[in-house]
């Protein structure tokens, strides 16, 4: 399965433009806010009604529509008809679940629309609304609902949907993000259950000894000593409740140094090749933003062979702004954001083969 479409209308930097890409690898190049970003972003919306790894519904707000979608819209009488969607289509190969003409192409194609719209019920009441605002100063996005469909007008539902993609941006990676699943699968993997119920066990053991040292009897015994809170016994006592503990009490260590004390870099390759592992087996798409973030030369070019040989047949999006990860890949998978959309899918083979020996010094 891959995507050989991309459509957006009034999304953010993008009032109306299509993209076309490789069913293999996309590097997106361009300058600071030309869009790099936005075409992941918009690809996530479409596959997972997510935007940055929440729910789209929480997410949004105005900031999402087109500066000159929301400009029209103020300076229009803000009746309904002038209310800007967002509008964003994938067009894919693999997928003939999603199979139909339920697109603004009228193409039959397997596919995916999201569209973000005025909800018509709630039509009485946004008059109401304009009448009494007369200052209003941005879209009123609580008026607005979420339509999912494919291309044959079946309503999609995040349980059953039929692709999944993963966007994976270091600079947004929480210090243990991916770590508890990672922990999980290896102790599954290398404990029987009976050494998996006595690794549980000990662990509780362990953590009821901390509940019988002078220490924390200590503190219990000031703990609420006037039964001012309670009349019954209140302690302080180590969590032995959850039936997943051990798991969420595990850290990685990185040299005998604990994850979250390891240096930026490190981390954040460790956490991509985590993402990318714990979701091999449910992922259609991969994107990563940035991966040089934080990253020596060396450590990059390791972390780029790594993606390139962990997605398999998987489609990847890749964002950069550095030419060691173009001399890793190859020139005729660059796509330039820039004025337009430039796709170099067409360059010479001899030519891509040459730089992919060479290093590039500048893009």
């Amino acid at each position: 399965m891959h995507i050989t479409k991309l459509k957006i209308l009034n999304f953010k930097s993008f009032a109306n433009d299509t993209f076309d890409f490789n069913e293999d690898i996309n590097i997106f190049v361009g300058d600071n806010e030309s869009g790099k970003s936005t075409i992941l972003e918009a690809v996530e919306i479409a596959f997972n009604c997510n935007y940055r790894g929440k729910p789209l519904a929480s997410e949004l707000t105005s900031d999402l529509f087109n500066i000159e979608a929301i400009k029209k819209y103020l300076a229009s009488d803000k009746s309904q008809k002038h209310l800007p969607e967002i509008y964003i289509e994938l067009f894919l190969e693999g997928v003939p679940e999603y199979k139909g003409e339920n697109n603004s192409l009228g193409e039959n194609s397997d596919g995916i629309s999201l569209k973000v719209k005025f909800d018509d019920g709630l039509l009485p009441t946004y008059e109401e609304f304009i009448k009494k605002s007369k200052n209003i100063k941005t879209i009123p996005v609580e008026f607005y609902i979420i339509e999912w469909l494919d291309f044959s007008w079946k309503e999609i539902k995040y349980m059953n949907k039929k692709v999944n993609c993963l966007f994976v941006d270091p600079a947004r990676l929480h210090p243990t993000y991916g770590k508890n699943q990672y922990i999980s699968k290896i102790i599954n993997t290398t404990l029987s259950k009976e050494n998996q119920a006595l690794l549980a066990l000990n662990y509780r053991q362990l953590k009821e000894l901390f509940n019988e040292q002078p220490q924390v009897a200590e503190i219990n015994k000031l703990l609420d000593s006037d039964d001012a809170v309670t009349e019954k016994s209140l302690k302080i006592v180590a969590d032995v409740s959850s039936s997943n503990s051990v798991i969420t009490g595990l850290q990685l260590a990185v040299e005998n140094i604990i994850f979250p004390l390891i240096g930026k870099g490190e981390q954040n390759k460790i956490q991509i090749k985590l993402a990318i592992q714990n979701k091999a087996n449910n992922i259609d798409i991969i994107m990563v933003e940035e991966p040089e973030n934080h990253l020596s030369h060396v450590n990059l070019s390791k972390l780029v062979k790594y993606i390139e040989e962990q997605r398999n047949d998987k489609q990847l999006f890749l964002t950069t702004h550095s030419s060691y990860v173009l001399n890793k890949l190859s020139l005729n998978k660059l796509c330039l954001i820039a004025a337009g959309y430039t796709r170099l899918k067409d360059l010479d083979a001899n030519v891509a083969k040459c730089q992919k020996t060479q290093k590039i010094t500048r893009v």
